[in-house]
This record gives C-alpha cells, structure tokens and sequence, in this order.
C-alpha cells in the first residue's frame, strides 16, 4: 500500500448497505414515486428513460428500509450488469428494487473515490470472478460487506477525483468530437500530399540531383519539354 494508505473493511466506511424491495410491487408509467431498477443505473448517473412510478403506499414500505438519497452509492448486485455502480443524482426519494444495493459512504470519505475504487477494473474483476458458476447471476449483500476498500488520507482521496476526473473529461472531449476528429484527420492527410506533391513538405537541398537529370539518367533519350503538361 502506499505510504499513509490503510486496507479498510467496506462496513467501515459506510453506515448502511442494504438493497431495494424483493417483491416486485405493481408499477405504473404514471404514479406517487419513481421506481429504480437496474436498467436505470448507469455509470454516469440514475437514466430515467423508461422510468415506472408506484403508490405513495407501496413506497413508504420500501423506503423505510432502503431510503436512497442524493449523494449515495447504487450498485448493481443482480443480472448481467452486476458490476455498474453510480452515486445516484437524483435530489427526489425514490422506491429500489432489489437487484440494486444502497451503500451509504459515511462523511469520513469521499462518495466519489469509492464509487471510482468500485469502478476500477480491480474490483469490477474481483466481482464477476465471484459470479462463475452454473445459475450464479447475483452477489450478495454479505458478499459485499466483506469487501475491503484501499484508504487514502481524506485531502489525498479528493485529489484523487479531481485528477479522474480532469482526465475523464479529455478523454469526453475526445469521444464527443469523434466525428469531427475522423473529418480533421481526413483534410490533414490530404493537406500533407498536397504540400508534398508542391515540394513545401520538406525543405529543398540545391545539391540534390535535378529531375531532369534524373529522368535523363533513366532514360538516356529522354527530351525535356517545356510544357507544363508533359506526361
């Protein structure tokens, strides 16, 4: 580990990790509140397209158990996307499904370095390797909590996000500009033959054999023309 870093276990960092309903309540494309299942969770946020709604009713049972707020850590712990997690943006309460665990960072530790550190490829392995096997398509919430996290000093881990992020946003950048990129790639290839084939690519050496003597050298009969069109 480097200097001033300590292995800590995930249910000390934490003060609740819990998941969303295990009954599939009734819901609608219009009610009360907004149900989140994993098909919403994605690594930039909480995706509401396609989003159901259920009853004030069955909410308040779900909430009083998993009672998701803005700032908490979603994880996707059931189905193929077991592995995506996101700190959830949603400034409303919202009812959970299951397949999606709450982990609630404490104040001690920035939300967004264990969300990154859950991210990582160390992790996102580790989880998938825990899910080989014939039917195994879940972890668990006791799994999770035996998961030890790599802590920095608290300044260190927000230095930490600040450089993620400045790098994830360049590499955005990149990939939102794509296309352009393919269009200024293409123009500068074509700019470089058209400076080449006007002998502005490279600097001219007055030492260098003529092309005509060159031509001549190929071509003992070889005339020269005056006509700018000679073939």
């Amino acid at each position: 580990m480097p200097k001033g870093w300590k292995w800590a276990n995930i249910t000390e960092v934490t003060s609740k990790i819990t998941d969303g309903t295990h009954n599939s309540p009734v819901n609608l494309p219009i009610g009360d509140y907004k149900y989140v299942t994993a098909k919403n969770i994605k690594t930039l946020g909480v995706v509401l397209d396609n989003i159901t709604y259920v009853s004030k009713e069955v909410h308040d049972e779900i909430y009083a158990r998993c009672n998701p707020e803005k700032g908490d850590i979603l994880y996707i712990k059931d189905g193929a996307t077991t592995g995506i997690v996101t700190i959830n943006t949603l400034e409303e309460p919202f009812s959970l499904l299951s397949s999606v665990a709450l982990i609630k960072p404490i104040k001690e530790i920035s939300n967004k370095f264990l969300c990154y550190f859950l991210q990582s490829p160390l992790c996102y392995a580790s989880v998938r390797d825990s899910m080989k096997g014939v039917g195994i398509t879940r972890i668990t919430l006791k799994q999770i909590e035996k998961w030890d996290v790599p802590l920095p000093p608290l300044a260190e881990q927000h230095r930490i996000v600040t450089e993620i992020e400045r790098w994830f946003s360049l590499i955005n950048i990149i990939e939102n500009n794509k296309e352009d990129l393919q269009t200024t790639i293409k123009q500068t290839k074509n700019k470089i033959l058209d400076f080449a084939i006007h002998g502005k690519l490279v600097p001219q050496d007055p030492t260098d054999e003529s092309a005509i003597e060159l031509l001549k050298r190929i071509n003992p009969n070889f005339t020269p023309c005056d006509n700018g069109h000679y073939p």
